[in-house]
């Protein structure tokens, strides 16, 4: 006996309801779902070609390791990356391919700023 667990939610069809076209030929991994409309932006996006982000700068305010991976991650969207942090290290911006900036010109200039600091009285 199969677990329900392990089956997954019952299909459209054995719901009594008519399957919605798929857009996926493989029956193997096909979901019977249609395609969300936005797929080929998440496409894009995976590749670091989207329109929307061409030219942008993306202000982060920290670099620990959340900072890091958010670094990371607009780069890999085609996004300029500026930082500023309490103890800026120039081996760490290069190794992230951001430059450190003041914290002013960063809030100045950003189009998407981005914080990771620890809630502190400093902060």
């Amino acid at each position: 006996m199969t677990s329900p667990f392990l089956a997954g939610p019952p299909s459209p069809a054995r719901r009594g309801a008519p399957s919605p076209p798929s857009s996926d030929s493989d029956p193997r991994t096909s979901t019977g779902l249609p395609r969300p409309s936005g797929s080929a932006s998440v496409q894009r996006a995976a590749h670091g070609n989207v329109p929307e982000f061409s030219g942008k700068r993306l202000g982060l305010i920290g670099t620990g390791l959340i900072g890091r991976e958010v670094a990371a991650m607009g780069r890999g969207l085609g996004l300029e990356v500026v930082a500023w942090t309490f103890h800026p290290n120039p081996h760490l911006a290069v190794s992230l391919g951001v430059r450190y900036v003041e914290l002013e010109e960063l809030l100045q200039t950003s189009d998407i700023v981005s914080l990771h600091l620890r809630a502190t009285p400093d902060t």
